[in-house]
């Protein structure tokens, strides 16, 4: 069964620079035994085997003595042959060779940071506050109760690179009236921005209970923190109720972000030209 190159694309053969050799210099070289194949151009190699070599295997069994101009011919065959495995291979070693660069300068791909803050028990009164307080905490990458109105840790630890950093909180109130609307609005950005009320109305996720003394639920977000910066929930009431309420009980996950970047020359393919 004979092979066929049924890709569309191949190699970028300009962009593969390693061999550098001119084939038509050397005093083997023929136009008639040397044809040109292009880099990566299975077919070309497979009829060069069987229509070249292959061909002067077929017809050596003919040879009945040394035959000056079958062996020269054939000679010449086999070189151009092994030149262009030379230069495939060649081209092999720049495409690992571009590839370990690409690799590197897209630089460290960073770990997954993951840290736990603003611990409590379900039973201890830490971090509640009156309910219609409004009031923001200020989370750093090693903080472990943050900074707020109450609380600094003295903990700050900025964002090393770009991160995509994953929330997750438990919020709760307690001592509630259950005839009132209890609901808080919360706001995840980081330090990098100003709070807005724009801000207010497009990001904010809301807590509410009404009917009960005593609620809690589990809340998250999501925000890309640019380097040297930090995470920021703001707490903003809309209620005129009484009781106290708490953020706390904080998983946040700091995921890298890798830029993309364009490909170079030699990892891009170019459509395959057709052969006259």
């Amino acid at each position: 069964m004979s092979y066929v190159d049924d890709k569309d694309t191949r190699l970028n053969e300009a962009s593969l620079t390693s061999y550098k050799d001119k084939a038509e210099k050397h005093c083997w070289y023929d136009s008639c035994d040397c044809d040109h194949i292009p880099i990566a151009d299975c077919d070309g190699l497979v009829d060069e085997n069987n229509k070249g070599i292959g061909r002067y295997a077929c017809m050596a069994d003919s040879q009945k003595c040394y035959n000056p101009k079958f062996f020269a011919s054939f000679m010449r065959k086999l070189t151009c042959q092994l030149n262009h495995y030379i230069e495939n291979i060649c081209a092999l070693w720049d495409m690992v060779q571009c590839m370990g660069e690409y690799v590197a300068s897209i630089g460290d791909m960073g770990k997954v940071h993951t840290n736990y803050s603003r611990n409590s028990a379900v039973s201890s009164s830490t971090f509640y506050t009156p309910i219609t307080k409004e009031y923001e905490v200020s989370l750093y990458m090693d903080s472990t109760t943050g900074v707020d109105f109450e609380n600094d840790d003295q903990r700050r630890r900025l964002t090393d690179r770009q991160y995509r950093v994953f929330l997750r909180w438990c919020a709760d109130g307690t001592t509630l009236k259950a005839s009132e609307d209890n609901t808080v609005q919360l706001v995840v950005y980081h330090s990098g921005e100003s709070y807005t009320t724009d801000m207010l109305k497009q990001r904010s996720v809301h807590w509410q209970m009404m009917g009960v003394t005593d609620g809690a639920m589990e809340m998250s977000d999501t925000i890309i923190v640019p380097k040297g910066q930090y995470v920021k929930v703001r707490v903003v009431p809309d209620n005129s109720a009484s009781g106290v309420f708490r953020i706390h009980q904080f998983k946040v996950e700091y995921v890298p972000i890798v830029e993309g970047k364009d490909l170079p020359d030699c990892l891009k393919f170019t459509e395959k030209q057709e052969q006259k």
